[in-house]
């Protein structure tokens, strides 16, 4: 459907017209300053440890920064004028960093690489072949002009490996798959010594072989609702580390004697899954490793760091910190810090000395503004379960009937943290308390938690939901009539799909890029996705020996129950969702005058918008849609923001 001077009536007489209070508070937050490009993110140092690189915004869009450690030589090596650049390595050559890119939005992902030793070249594409998915699998010092890929070229089901020379381009096949792995494992000489392959029964395998002429051979094998993970080889060869719950709750680091198979436990958690493994460069022996149930803890295995790590801890008490990169020597460490109120602080570490040198935080502005707290609250499910949630409250306000979004996090079998995030702030300084639930099903909280979630998409994860908001008012923090719900792709399908299973839950919805039909996601899921379907089928459901099931618990049939005033958005490149379905959910709605609305937004894909117009227009469309029934703050649109909202927006309902 076609954009007309319709829809943008719609848009405007609705939206701008609505009852909304416009008074500014003095601790709203602008939702440029929140939802804009970082103003650099994402630091990375160069293998000698002369250089960094970052990521920052190019006439609007996000790219590939340079700079020498003391000096303000600052300049951008790559020219995006797309959708940006979001990921990025640099090789042990020191003379190339890589990155990847979907260009297209259709799950293409190929692997480009700059040379920083031109003043602005053009990027070369190592992977120039049509609909193939390519990501890197392992760089090493060891070989420095070399890296490994996965590709799937032959197959577009499979993913095989490849020996990439970075300078000339040329590609030397490596390792065939067989039609199961998931993940290769690599030693530091780029040798695939080591696999995880799925079984049928949705458990999966760990095969090594001694050197690539070897048989491979299956060392272990695991059920379903196990996992298991690889945190590489030592470096003589002796030794696989593994990450795994096998027999246990929650995930354990363990080293496993290839010889002997002997495995011996190295770290066992307490609370929450093993985080972090933080690996010595010379030996492949793990250092340190984190552990995250409310907050991140780090716990020193070598007393080669135990100074490091305390120094660390003493000088970034407030927050969380994350070891991003290190120089080749390992005398430098690339910091960065994490508290919930203040932006992402990037720092170096020295060794030699123990001195932190600041470089930036991601977004300046917000170290001049006084940012929400967050603080983490159990909440037990009714059938008891413990759930590690996250509670933002607006400033100046008592806890006590404000109105309430519930914000699921957006990805599968993953989790909310406890550090910055731009969510919590911005609707908190609106007016709203922020609960971010890690329902069941969430990564992090142990096998048990993790596998209560297996085919309840539309069951109990539900009523983990509808137990985190009577928990906020029972409480006396929410306000029963008052209570909205916020996501984001995965998160997105239960803001939906609660609406249908519980209509008289929340007072309103709001979601992007939301499977509304898990039939039609299903469906839509590229061939390279085919390892990991019995997973999906026994954790979700079959969808193709049960579509009847799937469908029962997809927002898109279930339709006809909801009468909760309903905001929903998708990227026009969305392969998992089909504007056909959301233009048809909307006007199914319409037709029973439930108040809707539909946007679509242009060139973008499947999850979180990753152009910042694009973004902040469904931010804007979301808080408006907040404060209408909610009635929360509405910052007003600027005048770039409404020329934005007339150019991007493509079809809009709403009664």
């Amino acid at each position: 459907m076609k954009k007309t001077g319709l829809y943008t009536a719609i848009i405007l007489g609705v939206f701008l017209v609505c009852g909304v209070l416009y008074a500014r508070k003095p601790d709203l937050i602008p939702r440029e300053i929140l939802f804009e490009n970082p103003e650099r993110i994402e630091p990375c140092l160069s293998p000698d440890g002369t250089m960094i690189a970052y990521l920052a915004p190019y006439k609007g869009v996000q790219n590939i920064w340079i700079r020498t450690i003391g000096k303000s030589d600052d300049r951008v090596i790559t020219e995006d004028k797309g959708q940006g650049i979001k990921h990025y390595i640099w090789c042990f050559d020191g003379r190339h960093i890589l990155y990847a890119q979907d260009r297209e939005s259709k799950g293409h992902w190929h692997i480009y690489s700059i040379d920083i030793s031109k003043k602005r070249g053009d990027p070369v594409d190592l992977t120039p072949f049509a609909g193939v998915t390519a990501k890197v699998l392992k760089v090493s010092p060891e070989r420095p002009s070399k890296v490994l890929i996965m590709m799937n070229r032959d197959d577009p089901s499979l993913h095989d490996v490849y020996l990439l020379d970075i300078s000339s381009g040329n590609l030397e096949p490596v390792q065939k798959n067989p039609g199961n792995v998931l993940q290769w494992v690599a030693n530091d000489y780029l040798e695939i010594l080591g696999a995880l392959a799925s079984l049928p029964n949705g458990g999966g395998a760990l095969m090594y072989r001694e050197s690539p002429d070897a048989i491979w051979q299956n060392i272990l094998t695991w059920n379903l609702g196990d996992d298991v993970m690889s945190a590489g080889f030592s470096s003589d060869g002796r030794y696989w580390y593994l990450e795994h719950n096998i027999n246990s709750d929650l995930i354990r680091l363990v080293k496993r004697n290839l010889k002997t198979g002997r495995e011996e436990t190295i770290f066992s958690p307490t609370e929450g899954d093993l985080g972090k493994v933080f690996i010595c460069r010379k030996t492949g022996k793990p250092l340190a490793v984190s552990e995250y149930y409310e907050r991140m803890k780090w716990h020193v295995l070598d007393k080669a760091v135990e100074d490091d790590f305390k120094y660390l801890e003493s000088q970034l008490k407030r927050g969380e910190f994350y070891i991003y990169t290190r120089d080749v020597k390992d005398e430098k460490w690339l910091i960065a810090y994490s508290m919930p109120d203040r932006p992402i602080y990037y720092y170096i570490y020295h060794k030699k000395g123990q001195k932190l040198n600041f470089l930036f935080s991601h977004r300046p502005k917000l170290e001049k503004m006084r940012l929400p707290s967050r603080k983490p609250v159990i909440i037990p499910t009714r059938d008891g379960l413990k759930m590690v949630c996250y509670l933002t409250l607006p400033l100046h306000e008592k806890a006590k009937n404000l109105p309430l979004v519930l914000y699921p996090h957006e990805f599968l079998w993953s989790r909310h943290e406890w550090s910055f995030t731009t969510i919590p702030p911005w609707l908190a300084s609106r007016g709203y308390a922020v609960l971010q639930v890690n329902y069941r099903g969430s990564w992090g909280f142990g096998k048990k938690f993790l596998n209560a979630g297996n085919r309840e998409w539309g069951g109990k994860i539900i009523d983990d939901l509808e137990d985190a908001a009577n928990w906020a008012v029972k409480k006396g923090i929410a306000d029963r009539k008052k209570v909205g719900i916020f996501g984001f792709a995965f998160g997105g399908y239960l803001a939906t799909e609660s609406t249908a299973v519980k209509p008289d839950l929340f007072n309103c919805s709001v979601s992007y890029a939301a499977p509304i039909s898990l039939l039609t996601y299903m469906e839509s899921l590229p061939a390279y996705y085919k390892p990991f379907l019995n997973m999906l089928k026994i954790r979700v459901g079959d969808f193709e020996q049960n579509p009847k099931f799937i469908k029962s618990i997809s927002p898109y049939y279930n339709a006809y129950r909801i009468k909760t005033p309903t905001l929903i958005a998708r990227g026009d490149k969305d392969i998992f969702t089909k504007d056909k379905e959301y233009i048809e959910y909307s006007k199914f709605l319409k037709k029973r005058r439930i108040p809707v609305a539909y946007l679509e937004l242009p060139e973008e894909g499947q999850g979180i918008p990753v152009r910042p117009e694009n973004l902040l227009t469904f931010i804007n469309f979301s808080e408006k849609f907040f404060a209408r029934y909610l009635g929360g703050e509405y910052e007003r649109a600027s005048r770039s923001e409404k020329y934005r909202i007339k150019k991007v927006i493509k079809v809009i309902y709403m009664r």
